[in-house]
């Protein structure tokens, strides 16, 4: 944990390496030093591959925007919380809400209640290592390139589209809530996209909403009629093949065994769904609910 006050930093020229405390900062009291507890912009400024080094870095959140493709590889990004000490509150007992990965946001102020401005990603940031986003992940704008769950780092129920930003997967993926609710998406104000590479698959199964609208997917601005989650494949006009899977997904209380869609544009190709339902005697919606 760091023992000094906490700042807000952005990535800059000097090294590739991000690790603690670094030299690689512009911004803060500690001039271009990291600590663990930071919040960092990376904000198309200094090398495009990061390598985080091979005990991990634990900043408080994450902000990327700027038209740079950036690369993160070697050690683990924790967005972790209680590495941040900079408030007497905090000291006292208070939790900052921090903890995420923000694409198309940057971060000013001071920790723990940064300034958040939105500012556009036209670049994509592509993970290579294991992370763990405690708090999620906000897609506001620009790409995030992922293989594996592990280098995601979070369960879908804490990932929110609310702009225009796409999840692109570059090997095929399942999510298994295994009776609980870990996998629901939100789309929130936002025309998301999830993007799947030629041959690979993309799974929710067994995801249940005890209270809610959404089995998987819940259109949140119920007013707002330009929201819209497309799901893409190059190989869509190709092969009669479903290419995402919802399996086994059910609401307990509200509507929706899959899709809450009140207000919203739903676009899917190439989909498979099975036994997904909604599990109450008021509930409404096998697979979607409009």
């Amino acid at each position: 944990q760091d023992n000094a006050d906490n700042q807000i930093s952005t990535w800059a020229d000097a090294s590739t390496t991000w690790q603690m405390p670094g030299s690689d900062w512009d911004g803060g009291s500690r001039n271009d030093q990291f600590w663990h507890g930071d919040i960092v912009n990376f904000s198309g400024n200094g090398p495009a591959t990061v390598n985080i080094a091979t005990d991990g870095v634990k900043p408080a959140s994450l902000y990327i925007s700027g038209s740079k493709d950036y690369t993160f590889t070697g050690g683990e990004i924790t967005t972790d919380t209680s590495a941040a000490n900079t408030s007497f509150e905090y000291r006292f007992g208070y939790t900052p809400k921090l903890g995420k990965l923000v694409l198309g946001k940057t971060a000013s102020g001071s920790p723990p209640h940064p300034t958040e401005t939105e500012t556009a990603v036209t670049g994509t940031l592509k993970l290579e290592q294991t992370n763990s986003f405690e708090e999620g992940i906000d897609i506001y704008s620009g790409t995030l390139e992922a293989a594996t769950r592990a280098q995601l780092g979070t369960d879908l129920t804490k990932l929110t589209f609310a702009g225009t930003g796409k999840l692109h997967l570059t090997e095929s993926m399942e999510f298994d809530s295994e009776g609980d609710n870990l996998n629901k998406l939100s789309i929130m104000w936002a025309s998301g996209e999830i993007e799947l590479e030629s041959g690979k698959t993309f799974t929710v199964k067994n995801n249940t909403v005890p209270f809610g609208d959404g089995g998987v997917i819940n259109f949140t601005a119920k007013e707002h009629l330009g929201e819209s989650l497309s799901f893409v494949t190059p190989d869509a006009a190709n092969t009669t093949e479903p290419r995402f899977f919802f399996m086994g997904n059910k609401t307990s209380q509200h509507a929706g065994g899959v899709i809450y869609n009140a207000a919203g544009v739903f676009s899917i190709s190439n989909v498979g769904f099975e036994d997904n339902h909604a599990d109450y005697s008021s509930a409404n919606g096998g697979v979607l609910y409009a």
